[in-house]
């Protein structure tokens, strides 16, 4: 696949430049930002309709009446009510916002090894051992999110769709509900929301929050 001509990030309409390790993206309300080289998180600045209201309604109190963590529907509504306008972007919009920051993020290792590679060789004998040093890690990480984020496309993808129900899902884990159960609450949830195959999507957003890069 290949790289993005230019890195992507942009704020507030204007574009950035950050560190191979951080990423910003905003966008339709939308913002993908990211620390550290971990995994990118949505937040959404759209504002909630009357239409998310009633479908975490209808989720709480199917939930409600199938699992007696809480005395009232009302506190399962606590849980999902912060990340609602998340849960309702579309598979593909989710995928534009995976390609786009992917595809920012490794041009951006891959020039950063380039121009430390180009240091090192002005480097005088004192300053050479601290550039090769920095060299070299930014180089692991750049081929360890190559691998990962090239030949594990569909884990990564998912991962980062699955992003924003992560504290959901260790809520629920929390609450000592078993793994089995969580496929089924967030089943009913994707349900409610319209995703295709809400059990199989459950069921690989779950698996998905194991996944380490």
């Amino acid at each position: 696949m290949p790289y993005a001509k230019n890195n992507s990030e942009k704020f507030k309409g204007h574009k950035v430049s950050n560190p191979p390790e951080q990423y910003i993206w905003e966008e339709n309300n939308i913002t993908v930002i990211a620390e550290s080289f971990d995994f990118p998180t949505l937040v959404s600045h759209r504002v909630k309709m009357a239409s998310h209201d009633r479908k975490l309604e209808t989720w709480a109190s199917t939930v409600n009446k199938n699992f007696k963590q809480f005395e009232d529907a009302r506190e399962w509504l606590d849980l999902a009510r912060p990340i609602c306008q998340l849960i309702d972007i579309s598979d593909e919009e989710l995928s534009q916002y995976f390609q786009i920051w992917r595809d920012s993020t490794l041009r951006k290792l891959k020039l950063n090894v380039k121009a430390l590679g180009k240091i090192i060789q002005d480097c005088d004998h004192h300053e050479v051992w601290t550039a090769y040093y920095l060299l070299k890690n930014l180089e692991n990480d750049y081929l360890r999110w190559q691998k990962y984020l090239s030949k594990s496309i569909k884990a990564s993808e998912t991962k980062f769709k699955a992003r924003h129900l992560r504290d959901l899902i260790h809520h629920l884990q929390s609450l000592s509900i078993s793994d089995k159960d969580i496929k089924k609450i967030l089943a009913e949830l994707l349900k409610v929301f319209a995703f295709p195959s809400p059990t199989k999507s459950a069921r690989n957003i779950l698996d998905s929050t194991k996944i380490k890069a």
